[in-house]
């Protein structure tokens, strides 16, 4: 049976605490799901609101909308085997 020890969010809190002291590098190495997380929901927002503004079909943004949730689910799976199973 795999057991998880750690959550997509262990060490986040740490790694959001270490950019105001300018320690990107231990932000990165706390938690670097979080940082991809935050890029890829980002990227989401960003890419929704340029297919509003242009005026395209809704149904453009709704497909990129859930082809980019299908990619945040199997990150967040492969986030879990990696810091879990390979030890991350």
């Amino acid at each position: 049976m795999i057991r998880i020890n750690n959550c997509l969010g262990c060490s986040g809190t740490r790694a959001v605490q270490a950019l105001p002291r300018g320690d990107c590098h231990a932000a990165w190495h706390f938690n670097m799901f979080l940082w991809g997380s935050v890029a890829l929901l980002a990227e989401g927002y960003v890419r929704h609101d340029l297919i509003l503004l242009r005026g395209e079909e809704r149904s453009s943004s709704t497909h990129t909308c859930t082809t980019l949730l299908k990619l945040y689910a199997l990150a967040t799976l492969a986030w879990l085997i990696l810091r879990n199973i390979v030890g991350i």
